[in-house]
């Protein structure tokens, strides 16, 4: 099926109520092709609020790939941004962004992220987490929303999805790219994060990171070797605990992102460990 020349925008959206009139907002005002915007379900207004920016508004069952598989299927141009609902895009995001992506040599492509609300630590934590993660642009082994991508190529690789509902989604799609030598990249557009956090949004958000990381090292455990098993247990330790932090007094504020880093890595773990006691799966 030919996809007609243009911009598909793609938003998965769960209880969002509060805060998609703003990013879609944001998007709609840049004159994209096509808005879709997937409802996993919701019980508060998201849809409701969703249709006042678009027509294209669906309900699919909840999950990321119950979600992305609607998605995909409602998707009419020929390429695609999967935007975040908590993101706020500026003023020519999207031009630049797409320029960024069509000069570029990559599959797919992510923006950088900052931090639009920095009043509470972990606000200011996670902040410090995009300046050191996101120092260094070009090729990477994994992306992030908002990402770009070639809408069939895509569509060809992404079916291998298929179950993937949790947070280990994103990481199995790069998987997916890799094994295809697919090539992703970080560019420099600038969309913000629009998502004020406290303690109890904080723990949920790390302790789901951490169940997903489970799930990602039990799906590939027995054709992984020991080596690469090691590899994945001590990702997050070696992330978090000592690359980020050292690198955070070259780029960052050492103060809040050292503790912050730390504390990141005790809940992502603490989600992979409750995963193995409650067998968990993806």
């Amino acid at each position: 099926m030919n996809c007609k020349e243009g911009i598909s925008i793609v938003f998965s959206v769960l209880n969002s109520g509060k805060e998609i009139g703003k990013s879609l907002k944001s998007i709609k005002e840049q004159n994209p092709d096509q808005i879709i915007v997937v409802d996993g379900g919701s019980s508060d207004n998201t849809v409701n609020e969703a249709k006042r920016y678009t027509n294209d508004v669906f309900v699919a069952k909840q999950g990321k790939w119950n979600q992305l598989k609607v998605a995909l299927s409602k998707i009419e141009y020929s390429t695609v941004i999967f935007a975040e609902v908590d993101h706020f895009y500026p003023k020519d995001f999207l031009k630049n962004f797409i320029k960024e992506y069509k000069d570029s040599d990559y599959f797919g492509m992510s923006g950088t992220l900052e931090c639009y609300f920095t009043n509470t630590f972990f606000e200011k934590g996670i902040n410090q987490f995009y300046k050191i993660h996101q120092y260094e642009k070009g090729k990477k082994d994994i992306i992030g929303g908002p990402a770009i991508f070639k809408t069939l190529p895509y569509k060809e690789i992404i079916n291998d999805l298929d179950g993937w509902n949790g947070y280990s989604i994103d990481t199995r799609r790069a998987q997916l790219f890799e094994q295809n030598n697919l090539s992703l990249g970080l560019g420099h557009t600038v969309a913000y994060q629009y998502q004020k956090l406290d303690l109890k949004g904080f723990l949920k958000k790390y302790f789901n990171y951490g169940k997903g990381d489970h799930t990602f090292y039990n799906f590939n455990k027995k054709n992984w070797t020991l080596k690469r098993k090691l590899r994945s247990i001590f990702h997050v330790f070696n992330r978090y605990i000592i690359d980020y932090p050292l690198k955070s007094f070259t780029v960052g504020k050492p103060y809040i992102a050292v503790p912050f880093l730390w504390l990141s890595a005790i809940v992502r773990y603490s989600g992979w460990i409750y995963s193995i006691i409650t067998k968990g799966n993806r």
